[in-house]
């Protein structure tokens, strides 16, 4: 069954092979294959100001100052709390430079107490806009039975307990589509938690501690991607490897309106 949680963070990776422990919620690739980086520098890895070189959790860049993650990453935080590391693999953390944020926004409907995972997305703003690719979002729900990807920096242990082995680099494992009548009380246990704005997966693989955030992919390494959910739920059963992600054509409106609150603020 799924566990009645977003993804735990209960894991950081301290440049990538140390673990800590944290209170409150973040996940890896349990399975999968290890890809090559030059695809994905859109992804974003995700700290606290106060453990700049211990992972969360994941992002995506969507524009040059903007990163794309779970609510349940940034939410009892600061604004000021983060700091990402921007288009590098996990071998390069130690080095690479750590990007402050300015500020987030996540939906006032998201409620981070509860057991549901409605709207669990939020938009942080960089301080300093980046000059490497961004990830483009889908516009259009994906199709039940389509095929699709996700990619993240988590654990790569068995679930739920994930064992705490850290990923030594991106890691992608595919994904197929179900139909919502397959994700309720018998995956995610009651269809509260499986809120309406997710969608659900299975694959040969699954995330894990410490994939929170990032994101599920339509496309391939040699035509391109774009982001169509965002990490949120992980499975407590590794004989069912089920996921949930924030849908984001259901949220392409929230998103924009985010982006435009956040370049306006002064933050």
């Amino acid at each position: 069954m799924i566990s009645r949680r977003r993804i735990a963070i209960c894991v950081a990776f301290a440049l990538g092979v140390a673990t800590l422990m944290i209170p409150s919620p973040a996940g890896a690739i349990y399975g999968g294959n290890y890809v090559k980086f030059g695809s994905y520098r859109w992804m974003v890895s995700l700290r606290l100001a106060s453990s700049p070189n211990a992972h969360v959790c994941a992002g995506t860049l969507i524009a040059p100052d903007m990163v794309l993650t779970a609510a349940h990453c940034v939410d009892g935080h600061h604004q000021h709390d983060f700091v990402a590391v921007v288009g590098v693999d996990a071998p390069s953390w130690q080095a690479a430079r750590k990007v402050p944020v300015l500020g987030f926004r996540e939906p006032a409907s998201f409620n981070g107490s509860a057991d549901s995972n409605k709207d669990d997305i939020a938009v942080l703003r960089l301080a300093v806009p980046q000059t490497g690719p961004t990830i483009g979002l889908a516009t259009a729900q994906p199709k039940v039975g389509a095929a699709l990807s996700t990619a993240g920096w988590g654990c790569t242990g068995r679930p739920p307990s994930c064992g705490q082995v850290p990923s030594l680099r991106l890691k992608v494992t595919e994904q197929t589509v179900l139909a919502d009548s397959e994700c309720g009380a018998t995956v995610f246990k009651t269809p509260r938690f499986y809120g309406p704005t997710a969608l659900c997966t299975k694959g040969t693989g699954t995330v894990n501690g410490g994939d929170s955030g990032g994101p599920l992919l339509v496309g391939n390494p040699n035509k391109g991607f774009v982001e169509t959910g965002v990490t949120s739920m992980d499975t407590d059963n590794p004989s069912k490897l089920y996921a949930s992600f924030t849908s984001v054509p259901r949220e392409r409106p929230w998103i924009h309106e985010a982006i435009l609150a956040l370049r306006a603020a002064r933050l």
